[in-house]
């Protein structure tokens, strides 16, 4: 058996709301190729969503969610996998837990998140994830494929504007967390090798210093670096990974996918938390994504009641 994982993010881009960083990391029959992963589960999970197809769907999260077409066909596709995965979650602050090992403590910060949970499906119905959870994990089992992991670092952005201030470069921000992920990965495969695949974080196409560095007891070798992908070789006594940074991953490798699509979930209920947090105060108040634009207009409309409840804008609108 081999290990191949994916990592992805979501909301590099906005203004408001949390970057969020994800890593799935699937166990496969050696035979097996990443990106043969659909194809082995082809009977239960589809790359597109159809009217009268009733598989879960795995692709890039920006092709399954838009606030137009909303969080369900999102929502039960992570929620099934992380099923598969052995962790049935019924609410936010239980997701978080299962996906990053921490009790939420650091949300206590945000007035949104504060005393503050949802119940979990939000868009779904229960017993609609627990048929899928069935029908996938059957699935997965007849292909020899387990789900040996499924983490998440959510930075909220507060953390996020104290990373950006120490690094100065929100780029490091982003590597950061897919190195604490990566570490992670490394502890999980012991004397195995793996695979990992992770999207391209932005132009960047030389990670070889910043792997030399966050693995420093490691040997790390550079394979090859270009536009399209950048591969390493980091190796540690008795076992090794090789990961290779992809333009446009996500469309190519199914853990990548599916990371993707957990980033985008976790994301979109952090919103979801925030923007109801202010249309209670705020009378007739629009939800916002988070993007610049928007998120301007947003701000302006919340601007009396922010100042009356003196919340910290450091903890809401990001540096950069």
């Amino acid at each position: 058996m081999a290990i191949v994982a994916g990592i992805d993010e979501a909301g590099y881009g906005p203004t408001l709301g949390p970057l969020v960083v994800t890593m799935v990391a699937l166990e496969v029959p050696d035979g097996l190729a990443a990106d043969g992963v659909w194809d082995a589960l082809s009977g239960t999970v589809a790359r597109k969503s159809g009217r009268r197809d009733a598989r879960l769907v795995v692709d890039d999260s920006k092709k399954v969610f838009s606030q137009t077409t909303g969080l369900e066909c999102l929502e039960e596709s992570v929620l099934s996998f992380l099923g598969v995965s052995g962790s049935n979650v019924d609410g936010f602050r239980d997701l978080l837990q299962v996906l990053t090992a921490s009790d939420g403590a650091e949300l206590t910060e945000y007035p949104w998140f504060r005393d503050r949970d949802l119940a979990l499906p939000v868009a779904s119905e229960a017993s609609h994830i627990e048929s899928h959870v069935d029908s996938a994990t059957r699935a997965c089992a007849a292909a020899g494929v387990r789900v040996a992991a499924i983490r998440c670092v959510p930075i909220q952005v507060g953390e996020y504007n104290r990373q950006v201030a120490r690094m100065r470069n929100k780029s490091l921000v982003l590597f950061r967390a897919c190195q604490t992920l990566l570490q992670h990965l490394r502890s999980e495969c012991g004397p195995r090798s793996c695979q990992v695949f992770v999207d391209k974080h932005g132009g960047r196409n030389r990670y070889g210093y910043l792997l030399l560095r966050a693995f420093h007891d490691c040997q790390v070798r550079k394979l090859e670096e270009g536009p399209q992908v950048s591969r390493y070789d980091i190796a540690w006594l008795g076992g090794h990974m090789t990961v290779s940074f992809l333009e446009k991953g996500d469309a190519l490798y199914f853990p990548i996918a599916l990371a993707s699509m957990v980033s985008k979930y976790v994301r979109e209920l952090c919103m979801k938390l925030f923007n109801e947090f202010w249309q209670e105060r705020v009378a007739g108040l629009a939800p916002t994504a988070g993007y610049p634009q928007d998120a301007a207009r947003f701000l302006a409309q919340i601007s009396n009641v922010e100042r009356r409840l003196a919340i910290d804008r450091t903890v809401m609108v990001r540096a950069k």
